[in-house]
């Protein structure tokens, strides 16, 4: 796997990981930040081709911590560089609304 673009982005990652209960729980303003970042990366997402898939992908990889990227994408039926390309476009996303 090569380096990520940006020195941010495996914090952004994080983040997102936290996504919502534990962004709540932490009550800080980085965490609201956060919360208004990814809410936003939200929203862009839902919009794009295949938004609704690709938020499937964040929500089974991310938010629930439930499948691997191979296994979301044997889950949604794409090929796992399509969901590893999901899944790094949204954590940008929200890296960007978070001011990085």
């Amino acid at each position: 796997m090569s380096n990520p673009k940006h020195d941010w982005y495996g914090h952004a990652v994080k983040q997102v990981k936290k996504y919502p209960d534990k962004l709540i729980a932490e009550n800080t303003a980085q965490s609201a930040l956060w919360m208004y970042a990814i809410n936003k990366a939200i929203k862009q997402t839902e919009g794009m081709d295949n938004g609704e898939d690709r938020m499937k992908a964040v929500q089974l990889v991310y938010f629930e911590d439930r499948y691997t990227i191979a296994g979301a994408a044997d889950k949604l039926g794409y090929a796992e560089m399509t969901i590893r390309r999901w899944l790094s476009a949204f954590a940008n996303l929200a890296g960007e609304y978070a001011g990085y």
